[in-house]
Order: C-alpha cells, then sequence, then structure tokens
C-alpha cells in the first residue's frame, strides 16, 4: 500500500513539475521579443502559415524592396526582420525549395502555435478565424482573397541612414549556378582522364619484336599476344629496378625447371644474349 502511495505521489509531482515548466518556457518566450517582433510573429498566425511573404533577392537591396512592398501588409521593418534573422526565430529560404527557383520567402522557425497569441498584436479582433488559428484572407502567400497589387516602391530620401548589414541568410545555392559548376568540374576531370589515359598508354606501350627473335617468330600469334599482356602485367606489378632483376631471375629459375636446363644450358643461353645483341638497337634509343 505503501508503494502505491508513494508512486501515486511521485507521478503527481512530475506532471506539476511538468506543467509549472512549460508556464515558464511560454512566459520566458513572450518576454523574448518585443512588441514590434511580435506584432511580426503575429502576421504568421493571421495568415496560418509557416512562410510569409515573397522576396526577389536576398541582396540588402532585395530586403529593402520587400519591407517598403510589404512591411505596413506584415508590421516589419529592417530592425524586426534582422534581428529575428540573427536570433535564428525566422530564415530565408527559397520560394518552391532549394535549387528550384530564384525568389525567396520568410520561413518561421517555431511552431505556429507558439505565435498564436500575438495575432491580436498583429490585426486580429476577438473572434477573428485568424485569432483562433484560421488562415488570414489577405496576403501574398496566405489563403482566401489577395489583396490589390501594391504600389511600386518610392526611392529612398536623399538624407537615408547609412544602410544597415545585409541579413543573415540560409546558404543557397541556385540551379543555374549548381549545373554551370558541374559541367566546369565534369570537363576537367574527363580532360585530366584523357591526358592520363595518354601518358599511361605511351609509358607502359609493351612490344614483341618476334621478327628479331630466334624462335619467337616460329610461335602462333595468339602466343605472342598472351606473353605480351603477361609483360604488361608484370611491368605494374614491379615498380624499382631491383624488383625487376628479381623478376628476371625468377623467370629464369621457371624456365630452367620446366625446359630441364642444365647450368651450363642455362650459361649458353645468356651467352647468345650477350654476343648477339639483337635487339640492341632499340636499347640504344633509350
Amino acid at each position: 500500500m505503501n508503494k502505491r502511495l508513494e508512486h501515486i505521489v511521485r507521478t503527481t509531482l512530475k506532471d506539476v513539475l511538468s506543467e509549472q515548466e512549460q508556464e515558464q518556457e511560454q512566459e520566458q518566450q513572450a518576454s523574448v521579443f518585443d512588441d514590434a517582433q511580435k506584432k511580426f510573429l503575429g502576421s504568421f498566425a493571421l495568415a496560418g502559415a509557416q512562410h510569409l511573404g515573397i522576396l526577389y533577392s536576398m541582396s540588402d537591396i532585395g530586403v529593402r524592396e520587400f519591407v517598403a512592398r510589404s512591411g505596413a501588409q506584415y508590421n516589419c521593418t529592417p530592425y524586426v526582420l534582422l534581428s529575428l534573422l540573427r536570433g535564428k526565430y525566422i530564415k530565408i529560404v527559397p520560394y518552391t525549395g532549394y535549387g528550384r527557383d530564384t525568389d525567396y520567402t520568410i520561413e518561421l522557425q517555431l511552431p505556429l502555435e507558439s505565435v498564436q497569441e500575438f495575432a491580436e498584436l498583429a490585426g486580429a479582433k476577438e473572434g477573428d478565424p485568424a485569432a483562433a488559428g484560421g488562415a488570414a484572407a489577405t496576403g501574398d502567400i496566405g489563403g482566401g482573397v489577395s489583396s490589390p497589387p501594391p504600389p511600386p516602391p518610392t526611392p529612398p530620401p536623399a538624407d537615408d541612414p547609412a544602410p544597415e548589414p545585409a541579413p543573415e541568410v540560409a546558404h543557397v545555392v541556385k540551379y543555374g549556378d549548381l549545373l554551370r559548376e558541374s559541367v566546369k568540374i565534369s570537363k576537367q576531370l574527363m580532360l585530366e582522364a584523357s591526358k592520363s589515359k595518354k601518358k599511361s598508354s605511351k609509358s607502359k606501350e609493351v612490344d614483341i619484336y618476334s621478327s628479331k627473335s630466334r624462335i619467337l617468330n616460329r610461335l602462333p600469334k595468339g602466343y605472342i599476344y598472351h606473353l605480351k599482356q603477361i609483360i604488361k602485367t608484370l611491368t605494374k606489378r614491379t615498380y624499382n629496378t631491383l624488383d625487376r632483376e628479381r623478376l628476371i631471375a625468377d623467370v629464369l629459375d621457371n624456365m630452367q625447371v620446366n625446359f630441364n636446363l642444365t647450368n651450363k644450358q642455362m650459361h649458353r643461353s645468356y651467352e647468345f644474349y650477350r654476343n648477339q645483341k639483337r635487339l640492341q638497337k632499340f636499347l640504344d634509343k633509350d
């Protein structure tokens, strides 16, 4: 019985503490933003969407044009936009996804429910569907009847203050730039591959001079081809002069065993090679 009571008390305390933590998080989140930021965040609640507005460029000029065109509609100013971007509460992303469009939109990085309470500050009235979580009737992304096109942006006055630093936006690569860079890299890889192939084909060319030989010219051409492939493979596997000298010794050992030659006969074969010098002119070229 005591264990059951202890379990009930512990579960109740956990629930109470969890509710208190949630209330504290909501209070802290609400206190993070000032009134101007709350009005802008409330525009997301009015639109009933995680995305808001359309920017034609991520540059400072594009952001200023967006503020001049839609700032009054979304309660947006350069200060509000820049501060929320730096706080990573919003992000500027491509309008239809990465690599598919050159237009951009503002994406809310918080749950939509967490900014629902700011809908009243953004302009929603009590009983308005937007305040209860519905979509707004105006806006260039929200549902309903679209508003008339905004007037063209007015030029800044002559005594315009120094421009603010450009906002920190998400890393975006345009699809056209990506294609051009891919083509450039592909051409470079193909060119390097062709150069290395030509260089390797020249450096690893193997020739069998059967016409100058003593016995090889009597063998079928198929045997000559296989001998050429064997030598080509062996040249790839031996990387220095010592390895090649030892390889020749291995070949002579196996030839002596399989041909049943004595040491005297092997020495005579070496004398044929040293004295006749059938391929000496090809060695002199190197």
